[in-house]
C-alpha cells in the first residue's frame, strides 16, 4: 500500500479516538463541521480540508497536530515536499505550521465557563488603547510584526477571561479579545496562513455573541465576506 494511504489510515483512527463515545452527529456539530465529511474522514476515504482540519485541531485542542498531518498526507499524496514530523521542527520553522502557534487555541477558549470577581479598570482602558493603536497601525506595520503584539494582548485577555470574571467585566473583556481576534485574522489572512485566519474569525464571532455586540458581528461577518471573494468564492462572499 502506497505511504499517504497508511497514512490516512493512522489519521482516520486518530480522529475516530479524539471523537471517542461520542456520536458522529454530536461531534460534528460541537466541533462546526460537515457530519458527512466527517464520516468519509474517519472511514479513510476523504482528506479533510484546510479549515475542517484547523476546526477539529482547535476544538480537541490537539495543538495544530491534525493541520500538520493533513499537510503531510497531502503532499505524500501529490508529490510536494514532505513538511517535517513535529519532532523534526525547530522554533524557527514552527510559524510554516500556523500563526505564532495560537490559533489551535482558539476554540479551546471560546469554550470556557468561569464565575464571580473582576478586573480593575485600568487595565481594560490599556487593553482597549492597545487595539486603538493597533486599528491605526495595522495599514503601515508589516503583518508579522502586528500580529506578534497583538497575539500577546490576545493571550493576555484571554488569560483574565479564564479567570472569575462576571458581568459587565467580562462583556468588556470578550469584546476585546473578539477584536484582537479580528485583527489576528486579517494579519494571518496575509501572511498566508488561511487555517490559522478562518480560526481566529470563528472566534471573533464566538466572542462577539457572548459579549452580545452586534456591531463585532458585522465586523466579523464582513471580514469572512471579504476573505470569500479575494479566495475566488463570490457565491459565498
Amino acid at each position: 500500500m502506497e505511504s499517504w494511504k497508511l497514512e490516512m489510515a493512522e489519521f482516520a483512527r486518530r480522529i475516530t479516538d479524539l471523537r471517542g463515545s461520542r456520536s458522529v452527529r454530536g461531534f460534528a456539530k460541537e466541533a462546526r463541521v460537515d457530519r458527512a465529511d466527517l464520516t468519509r474522514v474517519e472511514q479513510g476515504e476523504l482528506l479533510p480540508s484546510e479549515r475542517m482540519a484547523a476546526r477539529l485541531d482547535s476544538y480537541c485542542a490537539t495543538a495544530g497536530e491534525l493541520s500538520r498531518w493533513r499537510r503531510r498526507i497531502h503532499a505524500m499524496r501529490t508529490g510536494l515536499p514532505v513538511p517535517p514530523t513535529d519532532e523534526e521542527v525547530g522554533p524557527t520553522d514552527r510559524r510554516e505550521f500556523g500563526l505564532l502557534g495560537a490559533a489551535a487555541a482558539a476554540a479551546q477558549i471560546s469554550g470556557r465557563i468561569a464565575a464571580a470577581a473582576a478586573i480593575a479598570p485600568p487595565t481594560l482602558r490599556e487593553i482597549e488603547a492597545d487595539i486603538n493603536e493597533i486599528a491605526v497601525a495595522y495599514t503601515t506595520t508589516p503583518a508579522m510584526v502586528l500580529a506578534e503584539r497583538a497575539e500577546r494582548r490576545w493571550r493576555s485577555t484571554e488569560q483574565m477571561l479564564d479567570g472569575r470574571v462576571r458581568g459587565r467585566t467580562r462583556t468588556v473583556l470578550d469584546l476585546r479579545a473578539g477584536q484582537y481576534s479580528i485583527y489576528l485574522a486579517l494579519t494571518a489572512n496575509d501572511l498566508g496562513e488561511q487555517a490559522a485566519s478562518d480560526t481566529y474569525l470563528d472566534l471573533a464571532g464566538q466572542h462577539a455573541q457572548e459579549a452580545g455586540d452586534r456591531l463585532l458581528s458585522g465586523c466579523v461577518a464582513a471580514v469572512d465576506s471579504s476573505f470569500e471573494y479575494f479566495r475566488n468564492n463570490p457565491h459565498r462572499a
